[in-house]
């Protein structure tokens, strides 16, 4: 059975081959190059030629990178040839981006000389003239740029990791030092990590700093990068816009650079474009919403005085959306919402509950359309629902749902006392209810104790009126009321001061320590200091003679120890008042 098989072979070399009884002769000196075939016949050795076996191999094709001014060294197996390498040759040399060396008759130095890429044919013969051919793809690329130059805004951080194939280490990587610290702070931190192989720097202040990177391979072997930093203004600008309805324009101006505008570069392109478009109309950028979402833009900017700025662009894009609320309020109890109105553009002109009559009359709803808010009572115990609508003068409107439920209280009422000032015979209405918690509609309320010197009365709206007696003032009063529900009963005090209208002299006085009337007292007596009062008997003897009176200065006594019996007695006060003397007299009664 007949199969090719080919062999390569140089157009000006005479090849004669024995191949297991096989003769081949090339004869083709005129220096022609190409692919040629022939019948291999069975044929007897000729005179001088040495019967030998063959290894017949097919042409192997190996890529080697090198960097420009380095070099790499390939060495090649022998394991395909018949006997020990005699000679190695590069029998196609092109040597435009590359040179070569061969240091033994297995290894080969390439040194890149410029960048680009070229054919390299490496040819190793053992010494029965056996040979084998492996053609190397030589590219010479740039080795890792010895300097670093970026530029960045204040604040901004960077990560440059780099690719440790970039170095020519012969061992494995060991570390990354900036060892001329001393040349950066002030505008500029610099830091490694060593975990991911990576420079990090952040801006701090407008200025330049630089760094010197030292990386170093486990056998001590070192390289240094430097990185060069230019710290320049910068501007954050956050904005939120409408889908739909707004396009807006950003415009830079002296407060970020000081020349005419240039260039301005979207330094970020791969962070914009899904929710927002932007572009660039003369020195501003003009943007509006694709969809709902949030786009970044961070633009470097140029001038003609060679300064740069940058400037990064946060645009959050919305649409009203329907909101939904649910709350449980108790029997009788009360809660209140104040509507969001940022979703809606406009001036909001309208409030309106786009869903009255569909509930379940288990709550009833008020709108009050100066706050915005919808306040809801709870009346019986279930599941009640409506829908509020909010709209602008630009047309948009946005839409609240309301659950309520409205549930049973099981705790007992907790009633809170209260106080309240009115004045002489002067009725005042209390809100008692104002910090009890009553919940539950079977609830029972009444006035337990009645006040001593006045009356108490329960309205319609659960509210309590108090009616002081005429002659009463400058005291308070006291009385107490029930609530009860199905759960339990509370009991509270309502306590009321009553104010007298002018100067008034309390006519009787029982000193028992009971804190009702337990000394001589006359209303409004410390608006007048400049006063005196004097005290006689039914017989017409001086008791008390006191300027300046206060109440609870006089202990009720004749002198210093003898206390006063009950009875009748008299009394004259002066006072002025604004400059005018006035006098009152009467009479009062000591009851001990």
């Amino acid at each position: 059975m007949e199969r090719p098989l080919h062999i390569l072979v140089f157009s000006t070399t005479l090849l004669s081959i024995w191949l297991q009884g096989f003769f081949f002769q090339n004869n083709d000196h005129a220096g022609n190059s190409g692919w040629t075939s022939a019948r291999l016949e069975a044929a007897a050795p000729a005179d001088g030629m040495v019967a030998a076996p063959v290894l017949l191999n097919g042409i192997d094709t190996l890529p080697v990178q090198v960097k420009l001014n380095r070099n790499s060294i390939v060495c090649f197996s022998t394991e395909d040839l018949g006997g020990p390498a005699q000679s190695i040759q590069n029998y196609c040399p092109d040597e435009s981006f590359a040179s070569y060396q061969f240091l033994n008759d297995t290894c080969v130095v390439i040194t890149g000389e410029a960048l680009g890429a070229e054919t390299a044919c490496i040819e190793m013969c053992d010494n029965n003239g056996i040979c084998d051919t492996t053609i190397l793809k030589v590219n010479v690329v740039p080795v890792y740029a010895e300097w670093i130059m970026d530029t960045i805004a204040k604040s901004e951080y960077i990560t440059h990791c780099l690719d440790f194939q970039d170095f020519d280490f012969q061992g494995g990587f060991a570390s990354i030092l900036n060892v001329c610290q001393d040349f950066s702070g002030a505008s500029v931190s610099f830091g490694v990590d060593n975990d991911f192989f990576c420079l990090l720097w952040l801006g701090l202040d407008d200025g330049k700093d630089t760094a010197c990177f030292e990386v170093c391979d486990l056998v001590g072997q070192c390289d240094t990068i430097y990185a060069c930093v230019l710290v320049v203004p910068d501007k954050l600008v956050r904005d939120t816009i409408f889908l739909g309805i707004d396009t807006v324009q950003y415009c830079f101006d002296g407060t970020l650079i000081t020349g005419n505008i240039v260039e301005l570069v979207d330094e970020c392109p791969g962070s914009n474009g899904s929710d927002v478009h932007f572009g660039q109309v003369g020195n501003c950028i003009e943007y509006y919403g694709l969809q709902e979402g949030t786009d970044t833009i961070c633009y470097k900017v140029s001038d003609d005085l060679g300064n740069i700025g940058f400037a990064k662009l946060i645009v959050t894009v919305q649409k009203t959306s329907p909101q939904t609320f649910c709350d449980s309020v108790f029997v009788l109890g009360s809660g209140s919402l104040c509507l969001d109105t940022t979703e809606l553009p406009g001036t909001v002109t309208q409030m309106f509950e786009a869903c009255a009559g569909s509930g379940s009359g288990h709550v009833e709803f008020f709108l009050e359309p100066i706050t915005r808010c919808v306040f809801f009572n709870g009346l019986s115990l279930g599941k009640d629902s409506t829908c509020v609508v909010l709209c602008d003068n630009l047309g948009y409107c946005d839409t609240t749902y309301f659950c309520i439920q409205v549930v049973p209280f099981l705790a007992p009422p907790s009633l809170g006392d209260d106080s309240i000032e009115t004045e002489k015979a002067t009725p005042v209405v209390i809100d008692f209810a104002a910090n009890d918690t009553i919940y539950g509609a079977d609830d029972t309320l009444f006035i337990l104790d009645q006040p001593i010197s006045g009356q108490a009365i329960l309205n319609l709206d659960n509210s309590f009126t108090y009616i002081p007696d005429d002659p009463y003032c400058d005291r308070q009063d006291v009385f107490t009321y029930v609530a009860c529900t199905p759960n339990g009963c509370d009991t509270a005090t309502v306590t009321v001061f009553i104010h007298c209208l002018e100067l008034t002299v309390f006519n009787a006085v029982s000193p028992n320590n009971d804190g009702q009337n337990d000394y001589f007292h006359i209303a409004k007596i410390d608006e007048f200091p400049d006063n005196h009062l004097w005290i006689y008997n039914r017989w017409g003897q001086l008791v008390f003679d006191k300027a300046s009176y206060r109440n609870g200065a006089w202990p009720l006594s004749w002198g210093d120890d003898t206390d006063l019996p009950d009875g009748t007695y008299y009394y004259i006060l002066e006072w002025e008042d604004n400059g005018e003397k006035n006098y009152q007299r009467g009479f009062f009664e000591l009851f001990r």
